[in-house]
């Protein structure tokens, strides 16, 4: 349950980014739209009309592009975390369904002259911004029909409404075009979606150990990489425990590859377990496994080292020794696993078996 919560906030995540990318080009679409189409207004309604109109237009989507940049320059400064970008959906959402509404309140307007050809005028014109809308929204199946329904709707209803053949035959031709796009737009949001998830669980298989299911080196690094900004400007710190399987080449030379593989196996579920959500859990080596503790101060880690530790030794035919070190925020990373490595090597001299913590260079207690 948890695993599909954490993939679905990434599918929310990454189905959102591309909404707010195309954000860019649809309200700018919607300025240089609202500017020819007022022309047409302007010969086609009384001059109030056309002013009230153009300044809502304006309005809501000046609103709507700030919360566009928004959006973009926290997502470039890791503002925007998995999990936490539905807020963002429901912003947009509110902005789409305001610009809908205006352009689908042109269909009510009294036009002057002939309105039936300036109902025609408008109807290509609210056909051609939908289809463009459906597009660009494409990952939020409920926005982009919302837009489509707005625009096309109120249209066919005035034209059902008028009870002229001509405007009737409008009003058909809207509403088939508006059955025909749910279905399109249906079946492009789908295949949008599978896409994404495709693309997401490639990305997870290609970051994660295929024996053990942990995280792999790669998938490390950018931790580390985001965690050390983030935790740069905020001052907080992580710690680090590198264990290591005792005796694990006896042990596979005499039990078999197989067995070796199940122990792995083995382990590397228990420190799953062990783990806390925010943790990163990797195979760094073949026997070797390394923890990241987010916020986690020495001692706590060594309680959650401890942990893995005593399990390891009762549940599975293997023992494990483990170094543990606290970031120190004037050293790389890799500085801090040679610190790590260095309590571990500790830990195997003193008998393996056991929790070696150093903090400011000297050993925990």
């Amino acid at each position: 349950m948890e695993r599909n919560d954490t993939h679905r906030d990434k599918l929310d995540l990454e189905r959102i980014r591309v909404l707010y990318s195309n954000a860019r080009f649809s309200v700018a679409g919607v300025f240089v739209s609202a500017l020819f189409f007022s022309l047409f207004l302007w010969y086609s309604v009384e001059p109030l009309i056309w002013g009230v109109w153009l300044a809502v237009i304006l309005a809501i989507n000046l609103p709507r592009l700030l919360l566009v940049e928004a959006f973009h320059r926290k997502l470039r400064h890791e503002q925007i975390a998995a999990g936490k970008t539905l807020i963002w959906e429901r912003l947009f959402f509110v902005g789409v369904l305001l610009s809908a509404l205006s352009w689908g309140a042109v269909s009510l307007f009294p036009f002057r002259g002939d309105p039936t050809l300036s109902l025609v005028y408008a109807a290509l014109f609210l056909i051609a911004m939908s289809s463009a809308s459906i597009v660009t929204l494409i990952t939020s199946l409920t926005m982009g029909l919302t837009f489509l329904s707005a625009a096309v709707l109120p249209l066919a209803a005035r034209c059902l409404l008028a009870q002229e053949w001509s405007l009737l035959i409008l009003a058909l031709a809207c509403l088939t075009y508006y059955v025909i796009f749910i279905q399109m737009a249906c079946r492009l949001h789908y295949a949008i979606i599978d896409n994404i998830t495709l693309k997401l669980e490639n990305e997870e298989l290609s970051l994660k150990d295929a024996l053990t299911g942990l995280w792999n080196r790669r998938q490390l690094y950018l931790f580390i990489e985001q965690l050390q900004s983030r935790f740069g400007r905020s001052g907080e710190t992580f710690s680090l425990i590198l264990m290591d399987l005792d005796h694990f080449k006896q042990y596979n030379d005499s039990m078999g590859h197989n067995a070796g593989d199940e122990l792995l196996v083995r382990v590397a579920e228990i420190i799953q377990q062990e783990s806390r959500d925010e943790d990163l859990a990797v195979r760094y080596g073949g026997e070797e496994f390394l923890v990241v503790l987010p916020r986690a101060g020495v001692r706590q880690a060594s309680q959650v080292a401890e942990r893995i530790r005593s399990r390891v030794a009762h549940q599975t035919g293997g023992s494990l020794s483990a170094g543990i070190v606290g970031y120190r925020h004037e050293e790389g990373f890799e500085k801090m696993v040679a610190r790590a490595d260095e309590a571990l090597y500790a830990a195997k001299s003193q008998g393996r078996n056991q929790v070696i913590a150093y903090a400011n260079g000297g050993e925990v207690a």
